[in-house]
Formats: structure tokens, C-alpha cells, sequence
């Protein structure tokens, strides 16, 4: 469900402009496809997911706050109880808040549990769905995610693209 034009190049993050280096400006927009979007939007995401906010609340009226440094990332998984339904669809909604709040490129955010911890396998997994919108269009895309609670330590260990 892409309707990016193949080859079309694609204006990458700021972050991985810099990164490219002394790159000829021409080079850089070769570099620049949707791959490499992808690859710059599953990198984002895994530092925003292992990064852990501040631990005081921001006042219900500074609404600009709740998109800051202050409540950037997602909550230690340690103090986390996961033992219920209820409880994972709860930390489900989160995740998808934190998404949508900082993830600025990705649009109508869907998550889904994939699996549940077992006494075996504690890890926790999950597939974020959305639109990856770009300058050159609009692309479906899908990332599987897994979490280990007791290492504190999420990893996106796929990406699919055209939202299969």
C-alpha cells in the first residue's frame, strides 16, 4: 500500500544528514531513499523506547510539556506488572501514545500484542503499524518489536515494509 515513487529520493532526519559527512549534496539525496527512512525511523523508535522520562509528572496545564525531554520515552518495565490482560493492553496504549507523540513521521499508529511472556520466555512482543509519510508520499510499514523486561531492553527485530 506504497505510493512512493520508486528511486524517488526522500529527505532523511537531520540526525542522518550529519552523519552522511562530507557527502556531495547530490550523494546525499542518491543515499536518501526509503529504506534508509525506514531504517532511520526503526533507530529512533528503539532509542525513544530505551530511553525512561523523568519521574515527576508534568502539571495537567503545561501542555506543552507532555511533548518535552521531560516526558520523552517509555517507562521502566521493571515497575511494570504485566500479569493480567488488562495490564498489557494498558502498557499497549501507552506505547502507542509514546509513538505518536514523538514520532512525528509516522501517522494513524497501531500496536498489537504478538505475544506474552511465559515462564519460559519473558519477553514481551509486539507489531507496530503505521504510515511512514514522507515529501515523496505516504508508505506503509510495519516493525516487530520485542521487549525483555528483566534485561530493561527493547529491540525493533524486524521491519516489513508495505504493511504486510
Amino acid at each position: 500500500m506504497s505510493n512512493i515513487r520508486p528511486r524517488q529520493p526522500v529527505r532523511l532526519s537531520v540526525l542522518d544528514r550529519l552523519l552522511a559527512g562530507d557527502a556531495p549534496e547530490g550523494s546525499r539525496e542518491t543515499l536518501a531513499n526509503v529504506a534508509a527512512l525506514r531504517n532511520s525511523v526503526r533507530r529512533d523508535l528503539e532509542a525513544l523506547f530505551n530511553t525512561r522520562p523523568c519521574q515527576v509528572s508534568a502539571p495537567a496545564e503545561l501542555k506543552e510539556l507532555h511533548t518535552s525531554l521531560l516526558t520523552y520515552g517509555l517507562s521502566d518495565l521493571q515497575t511494570r506488572p504485566m500479569a493480567s490482560d488488562g495490564q498489557r493492553d494498558a502498557f499497549r496504549r501507552q506505547f502507542e501514545d509514546v509513538i505518536r507523540r514523538f514520532e512525528p513521521r509516522l501517522r494513524d499508529v497501531s500496536v498489537e500484542m504478538t505475544g506474552f511472556a511465559t515462564t519460559l520466555d519473558r519477553t514481551l512482543r509486539f507489531r507496530i503499524r503505521g504510515l511512514l509519510v514522507t515529501e515523496a508520499g505516504v508508505d506503509a510499514i510495519v516493525y516487530d518489536t520485542a521487549i525483555d523486561p528483566a534485561a530493561r531492553n527493547l529491540s525493533i527485530t524486524g521491519v516489513e515494509a508495505g504493511g504486510a
